[in-house]
């Protein structure tokens, strides 16, 4: 765009109002030319791409039983979530980052773990019904020898059984169904000898073994 220049001559004092004017113009004129190069420059300014985590959604779980902890770790890198779900089993998490997918780890105590995964999409609820299974151990069998024959032999302080004293034999006893990957403890009381009692590991689908000599008191 050409700027046209106002001739302004110079002129007398009494024609100043005019040569005022003159300066109005041109001063005007510079200004709509300024005002149309500083809008070209601000349209031609690059915009930031749109932030894809602005939209939000939420997270519903009722897990069963309540009173567990929830973990959910978004697949964005984002820091995880966590929280324990009500004595309901309601658990709700709001305005959390959507077109995301996110891995649900449900643990409590006497149950095995539980994971699934959700995605969240814009302005929605995803939910989820975690049902936690009880981690009962897998069961094994113990096999108990004591000389000699006789006594109260307990497992585990209860299972308790009375023999009558043979000096000469031997008590063989066999208790199947504990629970197995673990430590059992054996006890033995028989008048005129020590009391007796030692941890036995038993193995998950297997049978611990226990030999033992009861001494004279």
């Amino acid at each position: 765009m050409r700027m046209t220049l106002v001739n302004c001559e110079k002129i007398p004092v009494v024609r100043l109002v005019r040569f005022v004017a003159c300066l109005t113009i041109a001063a005007g004129i510079f200004a709509g030319m300024y005002g149309v190069s500083a809008m070209n420059l601000v349209g031609n300014i690059p915009q930031p791409p749109s932030n894809s985590y602005s939209a939000t959604g939420g997270i519903q779980l009722w897990t069963n039983p309540g009173n567990a902890y929830i973990e959910v770790n978004p697949t964005n890198g984002n820091m995880p979530y966590g929280g324990w779900s009500q004595s309901t089993g309601s658990y709700t998490l709001n305005d959390i980052p959507a077109n995301v997918n996110y891995q649900i780890i449900v643990t409590k105590a006497g149950y095995l773990p539980y994971t699934t995964n959700l995605y969240v999409n814009p302005h929605i609820i995803a939910e989820a019904h975690p049902e936690l299974q009880p981690d009962t151990p897998a069961s094994g069998t113990l096999d108990i020898s004591i000389i000699p024959y006789g006594g109260i032999v307990c497992i585990d302080g209860s299972q308790c059984e009375t023999y009558p004293l043979d000096a000469s034999g031997e008590l063989s006893r066999q208790v199947q169904n504990l629970d197995g990957d673990q430590y059992h403890t054996v006890t033995v009381v028989l008048g005129g000898y020590r009391p007796f009692s030692q941890d036995v590991w038993v193995p998950a689908g297997d049978t611990g073994r226990l030999r033992a000599t009861l001494q004279r008191i």
